[in-house]
């Protein structure tokens, strides 16, 4: 098998998939790309984890951008570790929407530089994704927030449910919608599957690959604070700002 992956990348060098550099190991990224991802530092919103200039919130105690001030959240609160821009951005698209999975091993190294401040993982009692719906599982062949998850939950030893929500209801992309439309769309379309008895009491990190305007999540969250779980934190790769 070494000797396999040795003559194909002698014949098909690996490359970065951003600028196209020649790489050592199939990595996905070079070093210079991987530095190049836009990371979100304090001081952010206390809900969703967008950045936030620090003037705008002087002698606040709990600073929280404006969109957040005027809903109903049903997570604790939401963090991201990137921006959803630039290289980020298209990671995150080559993951979902081109199938290289070999961009999970810089993820993974992202995850592993900048998680333990954003999640209070001594908390979470387990770990699930965002579904998709059945047609979208089968035209895509995987779930991007599921192979996040699985990073996330081998990481830090932390059982991860992928199963535990169900998506419904088959909707638009979230994507294409306004932001009226996204609130709009993305209700009553999530269930928790089987009997929910051991979710009661438990502290939930819910991944997703973008947080935009938290519909999705917090919809999420919603149903699994209705099955009775106790906390339900959120993580996402980007924040869309």
């Amino acid at each position: 098998m070494e000797l396999l992956k040795g003559l194909l990348n002698l014949i098909y060098p690996p490359r970065c998939l951003i600028c196209g550099k020649l790489l050592e190991d199939n990595d996905g990224l070079c070093p210079k790309c991987f530095q190049g991802i836009e990371i979100i530092k304090h001081p952010c919103c206390n809900i969703c984890g967008k950045p936030l200039q620090p003037e705008s919130f002087i002698g606040i105690d709990d600073p929280v951008c404006f969109d957040c001030r005027k809903r109903k959240f049903f997570f604790n609160y939401a963090r991201s570790i990137g921006k959803y821009k630039g290289i980020l951005k298209e990671c995150i698209h080559l993951l979902k929407y081109k199938g290289k999975k070999v961009l999970l091993k810089p993820l993974d190294k992202l995850i592993k530089t900048c998680l333990d401040e954003l999640i209070p993982f001594e908390k979470i009692s387990f770990i699930t994704q965002v579904p998709l719906h059945k047609k979208r599982l089968r035209e895509r062949g995987f779930n991007q927030s599921g192979l996040i998850a699985g990073l996330i939950g081998n990481r830090y030893q932390i059982p991860v449910l992928s199963n535990l929500l169900n998506r419904i209801v088959y909707t638009p992309p979230q994507a294409t919608l306004t932001k009226v439309e996204r609130l709009r769309n993305i209700k009553g379309v999530f269930a928790v599957v089987g009997t929910p008895s051991w979710v009661e009491c438990g502290t939930i990190l819910l991944i997703d690959d973008v947080y935009t305007t938290g519909a999705t999540v917090n919809e999420c969250a919603k149903v699994l604070k209705k099955a009775g779980a106790q906390e339900v934190y959120v993580l996402t790769l980007a924040h869309g700002i």
